[in-house]
């Protein structure tokens, strides 16, 4: 698609090659049938990010089971709250926030 510019001519832009820069892509190659193709490498470290992302999707952000245990407690009257856990936990996120003095 050409842009056109104000007056209704074609613009052209080129963009200059960086010295010592080496395009990622492949020349195109012939087959034996003559067709040309591109071909492209993916890196291992692209694919080792593509599995931990798929993985991630996979793995549920909540522990159901977990949830569901908690509510059963508190609803039974049985849940305990550890509060020097909670106060350790708040003291360990107070230190992670930016200093605003």
């Amino acid at each position: 698609m050409a842009i056109e510019s104000i007056t209704g001519k074609p613009v052209t832009t080129s963009v200059p090659a960086k010295p010592g820069v080496k395009d990622a892509a492949e020349p195109k190659q012939r087959t034996e049938s003559g067709v040309v193709t591109d071909t492209v490498e993916i890196t291992a470290t692209a694919q080792d990010i593509k599995t931990a992302s798929a993985a991630g999707a996979a793995t549920p952000v909540v522990n159901e089971d977990r949830v569901a245990a908690i509510k059963a407690a508190i609803q039974a009257g049985s849940y305990q709250v550890n509060a020097e856990r909670v106060a350790e936990k708040m003291l360990q996120f107070d230190k992670q926030l930016p200093d605003s003095t």
